[in-house]
């Protein structure tokens, strides 16, 4: 079946949450030390327990496996980790895969804008003592470079992450048993295409 690249990893994250299987997560704490990840210990007299109960408002069930009881698919684990083979990038492609969203290039952020301060009011200007009647406001000039520098960056460093997973995933043909992915991508620099806002 074909999938685009953004709706794989959606699939992957968002529908069979590849990433709570990673390091081990679904293996017996005693498999877990033997593979060398490391294991941590629960209070033995309730007081965890207690205390999730507390913040969730919920009994926790622990039995069992973590997501269901569900192994999870070959594909989402043969995607997952090719995700996170990718380092920093990876979690940003996995929050956002997470909840099927994609990040913000500040599309409605203007560069400069000129705002009044709302505690000002106006008040007659002291310094123009012939038109007593002349109002002023206070303003601040808000200049958003850094935060549209900063977001567009993010957009960006996303869409390469999504670039790198399709280029694995199509080096490696045949792999995936259920998928083939698209070569459809989300647009490089989108605010491009609105005129260069």
């Amino acid at each position: 079946m074909d999938i685009d690249v953004e709706a794989l990893l959606v699939w992957t994250y968002r529908d069979q949450r590849a990433d709570l299987y990673a390091g081990g997560a679904q293996m017996h704490p005693l498999e877990r030390a033997a593979d060398g990840h490391k294991v941590f210990g629960r209070s033995a007299d309730g007081c965890a327990a207690i205390e999730d109960r507390a913040m969730l408002g919920a009994d926790v069930d622990v039995r069992g496996r973590a997501v269901g009881g569900m192994a999870i698919d070959d594909d989402a684990e043969h995607v997952h980790g090719l995700v996170a083979a990718l380092g920093q990038v990876s979690s940003m492609l996995m929050r956002y895969a997470r909840t099927g969203d994609r990040p913000g290039w500040a599309a409605d952020v203007a560069p400069i804008r000129i705002v009044p301060l709302p505690e000002q009011h106006r008040w007659p200007d002291p310094r123009q003592p012939r038109h007593p009647g002349y109002l002023y406001c206070p303003v601040v000039i808000d200049d958003n470079a850094r935060e549209i520098a900063f977001q567009r960056a993010q957009y960006t460093a996303w869409v390469s992450g999504l670039i790198l997973v399709a280029y694995g995933l199509r080096k490696e043909t045949g792999r995936l048993r259920r998928w083939q992915v698209t070569d459809v991508l989300p647009p490089l620099a989108p605010w491009g295409l609105d005129g260069g806002r």
